[in-house]
């Protein structure tokens, strides 16, 4: 019963501690500068052309809103800018690269020759033990670049310790 009840917790785990960042990404409030973005890619331009209700964080220019933040997770959401509701697949999309971050640093650890318990502990650290957690819990524009910078660094460690 006990050793059923060891394996029921490891397989688990991850589950339970992912639940708040699903929470918070869906529940708390969202600043959707890189959707307003996608959909003015979308549209061909390079400005924000739906002005944001709190413009403290775009760069005004020549009666034009810029956001100053770099544009590369706009252009990861400016396929799904086409839908009306874009900024479901912005929560979707941060909380995708989540998981594959967990993934990734599971991989890495065992790529390394550690046993599973090892690197599924050290990727649970990593997402849940680390400065990343506020960067994954917290729905800030800013930090989906974070998020979206840590998948590729961690696929190209990846693609290095797998060659």
């Amino acid at each position: 019963m006990w050793k059923q009840l060891i394996i029921f917790k490891k397989q688990f785990t991850p589950i339970l501690l992912f639940t708040p960042i699903l929470l918070s990404n869906l529940l708390l409030f969202h600043q959707e500068h890189f959707s307003s973005l996608a959909k003015s890619f979308s549209n061909g331009n390079l400005w924000i052309q739906e002005i944001p209700p709190d413009p403290l964080d775009f760069a005004y220019f020549q009666g034009k809103y810029y956001l100053p933040l770099g544009p590369f997770p706009a252009i990861l959401l400016t396929p799904f800018s086409y839908f009306n509701n874009a900024n479901f697949y912005i929560r979707a999309l941060k909380l995708i690269l989540n998981l594959l971050n967990f993934y990734l640093i599971f991989q890495i650890a065992k790529s390394l020759k550690l046993s599973k318990e090892k690197a599924l502990l050290i990727a649970s650290f990593f997402e849940f033990g680390s400065s990343y957690t506020s960067v994954a819990v917290l729905p800030f524009s800013t930090y989906l670049s974070h998020v979206v910078t840590t998948t590729l660094l961690l696929l190209s460690l990846l693609e290095f310790l797998i060659a």
